[in-house]
């Protein structure tokens, strides 16, 4: 039997209850002693009964209701007779439900999704304890119906997929890899506090004047760059006539609304150099060139008349260095595991979290040290979403994040959540600040788009924006040799110093110039996170791991995430490169 004094700060956790509610966790205790129960398994008896009485499953429970619970519940659970028992290994190497909550939700006549009798479950291959974290012994499994609407019903087609657990892509030595547990502790901190967006700000009230001024300020300080870096003696004036070879920069624009191509490029110079003058440039004696709208360059060249300005050399961008491990970084002989997955999190055909479930319960199984989730969580372009009633978008997320945060702190995991413009009860604009949230702790981080973070001394790079494809769908490019255009295009990040180096941005991207600082790239990140609606990816750009995980969901079906391992085998390269330490999957949902 349990002592009668059950700990006060159990029921608090699990049942989201503050010192106000004295009397309802006293009954609990009652409750719990009485019928021998844990205080997950009270909780477990709870969340069933709210189903069955049509409940939203964060109602907190009050002594009427508990009193109704026992009555109807618990007093008979405790009077039936025992059911037949089955012989069980006394050491039992595989457990699918260790909550027991199959057998709690059956008492209420309520089928849990995927329900398989549980003699038809497959066996696990039991792991080694050595070397696992300290980890709560009685993690639940994980319910899509304890975030999701009551209306919900589960998506269809991706119930019935086939392809679960596939993997269709690989970096690295992945056989070598450690992706089990161990015992390494995780520290998530930004990089730079001074470059970190931490809280929402005032938007819509964007001056012109201003944006102009921070326009030509990057203009400015690219060319400055670029200069040094070159050894130009003097910037020219964009338009001024000259028979001999001159060097001007300025912002890569073009002259229609269309997409840009070679015979609708300008050039715009800024106000110290050029006036901010604009001229059409002739490409047509290079021929290999990567071209985008926002972009600033250095051009070598001649203009003969004034009116175009014909091209010899084009000068991109500047090099960026890779910071070397920070102090904090982990042990030599270490490792850390990582998962990853960019929304959608919900199929087109339901607005039940089946998806971010799944995903969910394999970090259960996985045990990573920190899980990134990156938007949108609640997206705007969700038909099902578009017409929800009955809850405001603000309480279904803190609804959903309660249940990410129940699961981080049973694993010790930590869950990091960056917002997309497409998040509909989140400010769209970018950079964009962090959820605002209620659910607090210390293993869920609530981070900007984008955003620089130094995690156990290797610094991240993250973005949810599709930057690209937003830049695929612009460029200009030309090439006598064939090039990856993933790399090409990450390449313009790290050369125009900018996680979003476009402009103009399409319609739903709503940069804020006056705080564009927070969107800057100082340095290059040993992982960059990029997702993507193009296919799936892990690449080394410039010694630089590069990752696009997919989506995790498509459509009406299940996309991809990705798993990574980074190891420290291996010390660091030269440079700061930890790409041979890496090891990484992306794998079907």
């Amino acid at each position: 039997m349990l002592e009668e004094k059950v700990i006060f700060e159990d029921f608090k956790s699990k049942f989201q209850l503050s010192e106000k509610n004295l009397d309802v966790i006293e009954k609990l205790q009652e409750l719990a002693v009485k019928y021998d129960l844990q205080a997950s398994d009270l909780h477990d008896h709870w969340l069933a009964f709210l189903m069955t009485k049509n409940h939203d499953p964060t109602t907190e429970p009050t002594v009427e209701m508990l009193l109704i619970l026992q009555r109807e519940v618990l007093a008979k659970k405790s009077s039936a007779p025992p059911k037949s028992q089955i012989q069980k290994d006394p050491d039992p190497v595989f457990m699918t439900d260790p909550s027991g909550l199959e057998d709690i939700m059956s008492m209420y006549n309520v089928k849990t999704p995927n329900h398989v009798p549980r003699d038809k479950k497959k066996p696990h291959t039991p792991e080694s304890a050595v070397g696992k974290r300290s980890l709560s012994a009685n993690i639940s499994v994980i319910r899509a119906e304890m975030y999701s609407p009551k209306s919900a019903t589960p998506p269809r087609i991706f119930k019935d997929r086939k392809n679960a657990g596939e993997s269709v892509f690989t970096f690295g030595d992945i056989s070598a890899a450690t992706l089990s547990d161990s015992n390494n502790e995780c520290l998530v901190e930004p990089f730079d506090p001074s470059l970190t967006l931490n809280g929402s700000f005032k938007f819509m009230f964007q001056k012109k004047f201003n944006q102009a001024e921070t326009l030509n300020y990057q203009i400015q300080e690219m060319s400055e760059k670029l200069q040094e870096l070159h050894g130009f003696e003097s910037l020219g004036h964009v338009s001024c006539p000259t028979q001999e070879v001159v060097t001007v920069a300025g912002r890569i624009c073009c002259d229609n609304e269309g997409r840009a191509n070679a015979h609708t490029i300008l050039l715009e110079g800024s106000r110290e150099t050029s006036a901010g003058k604009c001229i059409p440039l002739d490409l047509s004696e290079i021929k290999d060139y990567s071209l985008f709208p926002g972009q600033i360059v250095a051009v070598d060249g001649v203009n003969l008349t004034g009116k175009r300005f014909l091209v010899k050399k084009i000068h991109e961008g500047v090099k960026m260095f890779l910071p070397s491990l920070i102090p904090k970084s982990p042990a030599q002989g270490s490792s850390l595991n990582v998962m990853l997955a960019a929304g959608p999190f919900l199929t087109t055909d339901s607005l039940m979290f089946e998806p971010l479930t799944e995903l969910l319960n394999i970090c259960r199984e996985e045990k990573p040290h920190f899980c990134i989730l990156l938007g949108p969580f609640i997206d705007d372009e969700h038909e099902g979403i578009a017409n929800l009633s009955g809850e405001t978008y603000k309480k279904m997320f803190d609804r959903l994040t309660q249940g990410i945060q129940n699961v981080a702190e049973q694993l010790r995991c930590h869950m990091i959540l960056v917002p997309s413009h497409r998040d509909i009860h989140s400010i769209a604009t970018y950079p964009q600040p962090p959820f605002e949230s209620e659910n607090r702790s210390k293993f869920m981080h609530f981070v900007s788009n984008p955003s620089l973070l130094n995690i156990n001394g290797i610094l991240f790079g993250i973005t949810s924006t599709d930057v690209i494809f937003h830049i695929s769908n612009s460029e200009v490019h030309s090439s006598t040799v064939h090039t990856n255009r993933f790399k090409r295009i990450i390449h313009h990040l790290f050369s125009q110093q900018s996680f979003y180096p476009l402009y103009p941005p399409p319609e739903e991207i709503l940069i804020s110039f006056d705080h564009f600082e927070y969107f800057q790239l100082p340095l290059k990140p040993h992982i960059l996170i990029v997702p993507s609606q193009f296919r799936y990816f892990v690449l080394d750009v410039d010694d630089c791991c590069c990752v696009n995980p997919g989506t995790l969901t498509k459509g009406e079906s299940g996309g991809t995430y990705a798993r990574m391992n980074i190891t420290m085998q291996k010390q660091p390269a030269q440079n700061g490169s930890i790409i041979e330490n890496i090891a990484a999957q992306v794998i079907r949902i």
